[in-house]
């Protein structure tokens, strides 16, 4: 893992109240919480009309499929699930193969946070074995992507195969999702002043639900110069360890905090198959370096820090995290481990786990945001009887789960557990 040191927050000088505060709050609230044995760590009835997950019977299911698609767009997975059975109905492809055909998917309609330069993370379960990536090149992650695939015999697809697959299977015309539509409309000054004027129709920015035309350009493999890239690395959690993720939690039992700006652009999506193999990409991207202009090859600010991710593993279950659409995310997975959601024992525990009211340390002003809707009356006057300050946030960071149980039973299959303070959506394979 590389971390910048402009993005990493030492506490010192009159902030290094704020590194004694969060160690002795999270300790002191561990203690408290373990007190309230009568009481639920979430009301159930906020999550019973929420499908956060497939099940045999459930409503969100399309169809029968042989891999479900995780994307955060309903559009987004219907078009992939196109894509994917067509792709499918006379070749086989590995779990790392059709990821590869999902990031340049989203590359086309996520081009702001997905693209051919982005920061790249891809966590693949194949075969019992797990592998992390993590591609952060000032350019061509995705080929780099491509490339360390094949060399670890997770792919046997080079460019020039992938990507005439892709246009053959690949539709002429790609739906505009929500997000999308949103960043079209922030950026609308800077886009407008591209002379192609792609995503723009009668002087406005597309909407939800319209179309635009794939550049076949796109299509056309690049020259890149071959660099060989190792997995990246892993770190224990301190007295769980059968867990590890992609940052040091020391950093935070130290007071030092990885805080990042608001200019960050991230994408989450993933497949599962029915063997219980699945990838999870993350995808982040900093500001254009041409405001003008996007495309799925835009060069772009590649962000300095990762998107957080953590695995954990034991006899009987398996979890796989990631966090992110917060200020601090690898604060949100360090608590949820020192508050014991690895001891879950079933879907339901660890939903109420990932659904618990959360709370983020931030600097410059030292300060709190915590989730007091979904908190009780005695947890908000705890943190106040700190003596800090405290803001209430509506809701703070997403953390998806990939759940596994019964890991000793031939028919374990692998589960996509959705954060209920967003909607995913997933075809659901059966």
């Amino acid at each position: 893992m590389i971390q910048s040191k402009a993005y990493i927050i030492s506490i010192k000088g009159p902030i290094l109240f704020l590194s004694l505060l969060f160690f002795y709050s999270c300790s002191s609230y561990i203690k408290y919480l373990e007190k309230q044995d009568s009481e639920e760590l979430i009301l159930k009835s906020q999550l019973k009309d929420k499908e956060l997950y497939c099940s045999p019977k459930a409503k969100n299911s399309t169809q029968r499929e042989t891999y479900n698609i995780v994307h955060s767009s309903e559009s987004g997975r219907d078009e992939f699930s196109k894509i994917i059975n067509s792709m499918t109905r006379h070749n086989q492809y590995s779990i790392s193969e059709l990821g590869l055909f999902y990031i340049l998917y989203n590359s086309i309609v996520r081009p702001d946070s997905t693209g051919w330069n982005s920061r790249l993370q891809l966590f693949v379960n194949e075969g019992g074995q797990q592998y992390y990536y993590d591609l952060h090149e000032d350019q061509n992650n995705f080929i780099h992507a491509i490339n360390v695939l094949k060399d670890n015999k997770l792919s046997k697809l080079s460019q020039n195969q992938l990507l005439k697959k892709a246009k053959s299977h690949f539709p002429k015309k790609m739906t505009v999702q929500k997000q999308f539509s949103e960043y079209l409309e922030k950026q609308r000054d800077h886009l407008s002043k591209s002379q192609k004027r792609k995503y723009f129709r009668l002087n406005k920015p597309l909407q939800k639900g319209e179309t635009f035309p794939i550049n076949q350009n796109l299509f056309t493999p690049i020259q890149v110069r071959y660099q060989k890239i190792e997995k990246a690395p892993l770190f224990n959690i301190k007295e769980t360890p059968k867990a590890v993720c992609n940052f040091d939690s020391k950093l935070y039992e130290s007071g030092i905090f990885i805080i990042h700006d608001d200019n960050l652009h991230e994408n989450i999506f993933a497949i599962t198959a029915k063997n219980g193999d699945f990838i999870i990409v993350a995808s982040s991207s900093g500001t254009l370096k041409k405001a003008h202009s996007l495309i799925a090859r835009s060069v772009v600010e590649v962000p300095k820090f990762n998107t957080p991710l953590c695995h954990y593993e034991d006899e009987q279950k398996s979890f796989t995290s990631v966090a992110f659409d917060s200020r601090d995310s690898g604060q949100l997975l360090y608590h949820l481990f020192q508050y014991g959601y690895f001891k879950s024992k079933n879907l339901e525990e660890l939903i109420e786990y990932t659904s618990y009211a959360r709370h983020l340390f931030l600097t410059n002003p030292p300060r709190m945001l915590y989730e007091s809707k979904r908190g009780t009356p005695k947890e908000l006057n705890y943190f106040l009887s700190l003596n800090f300050p405290v803001y209430h946030a509506k809701e703070i960071g997403q953390i998806h789960t990939m759940a596994s149980f019964n890991l000793k039973e031939k028919s374990r299959s692998t589960i996509f557990v959705q954060d209920e303070r967003t909607s995913y959506f997933q075809s659901c394979h059966q």
